[in-house]
């Protein structure tokens, strides 16, 4: 999917990440764990723009898909990416995508051009405050890092519950205690059958959209740490990663299990489903100090 409006991305951050798009120069960090969806996230932000009154060129790895009316490079070994980058930035491009940033020479390329273009930035890692850290090294200097810095948007991919055959069920109180939930504002919650279902004469009854698997199609969860006054001077001046956070909760910002879990509340996936994809997140542990 390239289609920024079909992700999966909640009203709320949606409306913030367009006002970023909007801008004609900064960063857009987007990051996720690997095989979440972070190169279609970079896609879908490029297709916004309007290839026809802009340049927009793309430095990847390796194309993943045929972007049309957009110039796509391809780099290959990471040790090209700085020159690559070089290359397409002195052809003067309104929009640049950059798939990674391997090293301080990429950074410094990336942080210099942002004055006066903006670039979409792909960061792999487990939330918005681990790419912070790694862009901040990246950069060496964490004032320069943020400067034009306009907010990192974060994806987890879940899978849907298939429509056809989830079961409604009566949330458990202490679990939505424990995840902050108020339970008066949540009705049935939903999963994939827990038993064989069977017609009126008790033959088994197979699903025809899922397969009996309980899910069908994907769905991201997103969180965005928007770049306000208040978190680049922390950032700037040194702040640990708990009074980032804060600020980034002042700022209204739900974190990705929250995100997530306003899919379950709304039936879109399940509880499981949530604590699945964090638990596989606790399996890759990386820094996540700034």
């Amino acid at each position: 999917q390239t289609d920024i409006n079909t992700l999966g991305i909640s009203e709320d951050v949606l409306a913030r990440l367009n006002k970023a798009t909007e801008s004609a120069s900064g960063i857009i960090i987007v990051s996720s764990r690997p095989r979440n969806g972070m190169t279609s996230t970079l896609y879908s932000l490029l297709r916004k723009q309007d290839a026809f009154t802009k340049q927009l060129v793309t430095i990847e790895s390796k194309a993943l898909v045929d972007l049309e009316n957009i110039t796509q490079n391809e780099y290959g070994n990471p040790s090209n990416l700085a020159h690559t980058l070089a290359a397409a930035i002195r052809l003067d491009p309104d929009v640049l995508m950059v798939d990674n940033c391997t090293d301080a020479e990429t950074a410094q390329l990336i942080t210099q051009v942002s004055a006066s273009k903006l670039v979409f930035l792909g960061i792999p890692a487990r939330d918005s405050f681990v790419a912070l850290a790694k862009w901040v090294k990246a950069c060496g200097n964490a004032a320069e890092a943020v400067a034009n810095l306009h907010g990192i948007l974060c994806q987890v991919l879940l899978r849907k519950l298939c429509e056809e055959c989830r079961e409604p069920y009566p949330p458990d109180p202490a679990m939505l205690a424990k995840v902050n939930i108020p339970a008066e504002n949540v009705g049935n919650f939903y999963r994939k059958p827990t038993q064989q279902r069977v017609d009126e004469k008790g033959r088994p009854i197979s699903c025809g959209t899922c397969q009996d698997t309980g899910y069908f199609g994907r769905t991201g969860a997103f969180e965005f740490l928007e770049m306000t006054d208040e978190i680049k001077r922390l950032i700037a001046s040194g702040a640990d990663l708990r009074q980032i956070k804060a600020a980034g909760r002042k700022n209204k910002m739900l974190s990705l299990q929250e995100q997530a879990l306003k899919k379950v509340i709304a039936g879109t996936t399940s509880i499981k489903e949530v604590i699945r994809v964090t638990q596989k997140s606790k399996k890759r542990p990386e820094k996540s100090s700034s």
